[in-house]
């Protein structure tokens, strides 16, 4: 496996996690029908979660997602983009179910359910109690804290 990446600098990092961290709180903003279709808003446990997953993929010196916005069911969608062209998908979903697609050039999209039960209570390696959330050529991270 492949754990290098070209990475930004420091200080674009920093600010890509700023703008991911206002996009999740502005999630808020999507009141009832916010796409004219009969959307939902997004919950504010669900705001909670996202924001508490920003946090643990930050501290686990992962890049920055490229986008976080609400779906029309009132879930939130947080993207990663990888430099190889894979792109990591994560539904936060209510119940404290993540449901991720991973997508690459070429292959099927592969489909893995977690839920936050599986969060560990104090830092560790993943397990089979305490999955990665995402395994990539470019990382590895696990749902510890």
């Amino acid at each position: 496996m492949n754990l290098t990446m070209n990475r930004e600098p420091l200080s674009v990092s920093i600010r890509q996690w700023e703008v991911a961290f206002d996009d999740a709180r502005d999630l808020d903003t999507y009141l009832a029908n916010w796409d004219g279709e009969g959307a939902d808003p997004v919950p504010l446990a669900l705001i909670e979660t996202t924001l508490r997953l920003l946090e643990i993929w930050k501290s686990q010196d992962h890049p920055a997602p490229a986008d976080i916005y609400p779906l029309a069911d009132g879930t939130v969608m947080v993207e990663f983009h990888y430099v190889s062209g894979v792109v990591d998908s994560a539904n936060i979903r209510t119940g404290g179910r993540i449901e991720i697609v991973r997508r690459e050039l070429g292959t099927k999209p592969t489909f893995t359910v977690i839920h936050l039960s599986d969060l560990a209570d104090d830092a560790g390696d993943a397990s089979p109690s305490n999955p990665p959330l995402f395994i990539s050529d470019e990382f590895t991270f696990s749902l510890a804290t």
